[in-house]
């Protein structure tokens, strides 16, 4: 009987192994889930600043064709800058918060 004894602790120990494994896999899957919506978020500022940016463009295009004086406090260009750097301060929050997330990911590790 020691010897199925001894079957069974192997085998208790294999499906530890094994659960921890699982759990593991499991919890960088969920991660890495959210680093990747964290991207998608990333890259939809960035094309939304890229819409402002072309915004702005525009504009100032229209002004010189039509020889109107362009001046860095019209309305218009003050709220697309300011939402620029709101955007650009959201990047910089996910970016953050990605390394954050990857820190932690090898502090895991050791």
């Amino acid at each position: 009987m020691a010897g199925m004894d001894e079957v069974r602790k192997r085998t208790e120990e294999g499906f530890r192994v094994l659960r921890e494994a699982a759990e593991r896999i499991a919890f960088t899957v969920e991660r890495e889930a959210k680093i990747g919506r964290k991207y998608l978020e990333i890259r939809r500022l960035k094309k939304e600043m890229e819409k402002v940016y072309s915004e702005m463009g525009a504009f100032v295009y229209e002004a010189i064709l039509a020889k109107k004086a362009i001046e860095a406090e019209d309305p218009f260009l003050k709220d697309r800058v300011s939402l620029i750097e709101r955007m650009r301060s959201e990047i910089a929050r996910l970016e953050e918060e990605i390394r954050e997330m990857r820190l932690g990911e090898i502090g895991r590790e050791t």
